[in-house]
């Protein structure tokens, strides 16, 4: 019965310890593309980008003196898994949403994004097709 109270306090203190751990009031950015599958190349690379970003402000204390933090999803090159990763980050109120690596992934998540009036980013999309549209695609 001793043994179990140590480990008891042992786990408090370490889920303690971990809680800690957690970027106080981070401020939170999606990221979503293709990091399985055929286009996972440019995916990861866009991720990997991504994540040097955060990591470069966040050794500069942050953005107000708020870290960031990246919430990363994989869309494995599917419409449906894209837009259900779109929407969680909505969910969890990310300030905005970055990667969508292929213009196909931004056109696809365009309308979603735009009923939700949130912000995307994307490093490489390249359709015409989205020119001269007044919407919060950078």
């Amino acid at each position: 019965m001793i043994g179990c109270k140590r480990s008891g306090i042992l786990l408090l203190c370490i889920a303690t310890l971990l809680v800690g751990c957690q970027p106080a009031n981070a401020i939170q950015v999606g990221f979503v593309s293709e990091l399985t599958g055929r286009n996972a190349v440019l995916g990861v690379q866009a991720r990997n980008g991504a994540q040097m970003a955060v990591d470069e402000i966040n050794a500069r204390q942050g953005i107000n003196q708020q870290p960031l933090e990246l919430l990363v999803y994989d869309n494995t090159g599917k419409q449906d898994e894209l837009l259900v990763a779109d929407q969680q980050l909505i969910d969890r109120q990310v300030v905005a949403i970055t990667g969508h690596t292929t213009s196909w992934e931004t056109v696809a998540a365009l309308d979603l994004l735009q009923k939700q009036n949130m912000i995307l980013f994307s490093p490489t999309t390249s359709t015409p097709s989205l020119d001269q549209i007044h919407d919060n695609f950078f």
